[in-house]
């Protein structure tokens, strides 16, 4: 009888640990692959998914180097249907950087006060979303801060498939490796609107340089401050001096 037990206890267990097996490597397999969220963006037709999409924070990483117009429409989105969002700059802090991870924050933060509208009463549109530098693996950050989702901007996967690739592997193995042993968060890639897919970091560098104005030795422009509307297509218009006295200098 004992033995009989026994046996039917080890059965039992070695069934659990296999359908877990089987079930860790499903999701794997299922997380391995990428979501892509593409625009028009969505919110949940169920009332009740909308609610409980108001308990979870999120991520957006990215360099906003500088934030633009593109970044700002997917950080209204993250903030009308999530309940905190994070937006994350990374940081190396052996490289050293034109404008500073800090000083990026600082610009990003402003631009999201300022032109993220604020909701009515059941919605805090704006006042949601915190800006965040880190060092390390974001996903680290993400799980300490209690984070469901990382998000990701794209232009579209076509564009960017390859290069986020690389990104979405490590933050899916990381995790298991590196946490060690942690279950690693869902990956969403969230493709941009298409009126500012052509928007580029690098464009809004290359702009600001080149219309950058001339500086004395004690660091005061010789012209007046004046036409900023070179930027107006990329950066909202309150923030556009801001910019481009941060990236013409």
């Amino acid at each position: 009888m004992w033995d009989k037990f026994v046996y039917l206890m080890v059965v039992a267990i070695g069934a659990c640990l296999l359908l877990t097996i089987v079930f860790r490597v499903y999701m794997q397999y299922k997380l391995s692959f990428p979501t892509i969220i593409k625009y028009p963006w969505k919110f949940p037709n169920n009332n009740n998914i909308r609610r409980m999409d108001k308990e979870v924070t999120v991520v957006l990483a990215g360099s906003y180097n500088p934030p633009h117009k593109g970044h700002l429409a997917m950080l209204t989105y993250l903030s009308e249907r999530y309940g905190q969002v994070i937006a994350v700059i990374g940081m190396n802090p052996s490289k050293k950087y034109a404008v500073s991870p800090a000083q990026r924050a600082d610009l990003l933060q402003q631009m999201i006060d300022k032109c993220i509208v604020k909701g009515d009463n059941t919605r805090s549109t704006g006042t949601n979303v915190r800006v965040e530098v880190v060092s390390g693996y974001i996903w680290r950050f993400a799980m300490k801060n209690h984070a469901k989702i990382l998000f990701r901007g794209i232009r579209t996967w076509e564009k960017d498939g390859v290069e986020e690739t690389i990104l979405h592997k490590q933050n899916l193995y990381g995790p298991m490796l590196l946490g060690p042993l942690k279950w690693p968060l869902k990956t969403y890639f969230l493709e941009g609107v298409p009126e500012y897919r052509h928007v580029s970091s690098t464009t809004i560098r290359a702009l600001c340089e080149k219309n950058r104005r001339p500086y004395h030795e004690n660091n005061t422009v010789t012209s007046t401050d004046g036409d900023y509307t070179f930027l107006d297509q990329y950066i909202p218009n309150l923030m556009t001096a801001e910019v481009a006295k941060l990236y013409g200098h």
